[in-house]
């Protein structure tokens, strides 16, 4: 059996992406093998493609931040058969990954592979703003700016659910999308500070 994996070979469009195969690699101690169902495009792959985000490996290299699958084949009989998520800053781009164990997250039964991925990157970085960084607490009003991307939806969730008031900038286009998470919604194009007063 053998790996698909999607390589940037340098600095190319979309395009000039390449799709190879490789032998399919086996787990040592404390990894498992995990059969990709789901993994995202994001900023972080976007910036990576153009040289520019912060630490990443030399090309060529398989991009992938994060990635949602079954696991195969692990030292712990206990994992084999489960759907996990991880971070993987690269590598995520392939049809499965060997990761360490310790870094898999349970998903849920009966969350699709596609939605759970949208919660990976987006949800850690969410919540890290939100609750470690800003630590805003219940009964507070927060700004969120891009509320109707994905790091942006995710954390106007977060931030609802939390009881936190969410004003989110976005498009005159994207609006519908703030407000049917629960926030007031600013068109960024327009005065800001004067429409959160």
């Amino acid at each position: 059996m053998n790996v698909t994996e999607i390589v940037l070979p340098g600095l190319v469009e979309p395009d000039g992406l390449r799709v190879e195969h490789r032998e399919l690699p086996r787990p040592g101690a404390g990894e498992a093998l995990v059969r990709v169902e789901a993994t995202g495009v994001s900023f972080a792959e976007q910036q990576m493609r153009r040289g520019k985000y912060y630490d990443q490996p030399p090309f060529p290299f398989v991009p992938g931040y994060d990635v949602v699958g079954t696991v195969l084949e692990a030292a712990d009989p206990a994992l084999v058969g489960r759907r996990v998520a991880a971070l993987t800053k690269t590598g995520g781009w392939r049809s499965h990954v060997v990761l360490p164990a310790a870094d898999l997250v349970g998903v849920p039964d009966g969350l699709d592979a596609a939605e759970a991925e949208t919660f990976v990157v987006n949800g850690i970085t969410a919540w890290q703003m939100l609750h470690r960084i800003a630590r805003v607490r219940t009964g507070a009003k927060i700004l969120v700016h891009g509320a109707s991307g994905g790091v942006g939806t995710t954390l106007v969730q977060l931030a609802r659910a939390a009881g936190i008031e969410v004003i989110g900038t976005a498009s005159a286009r994207n609006a519908g999308v703030v407000t049917a998470l629960g926030a007031t919604a600013v068109d960024y194009r327009g005065d800001v500070p004067a429409a959160v007063r």
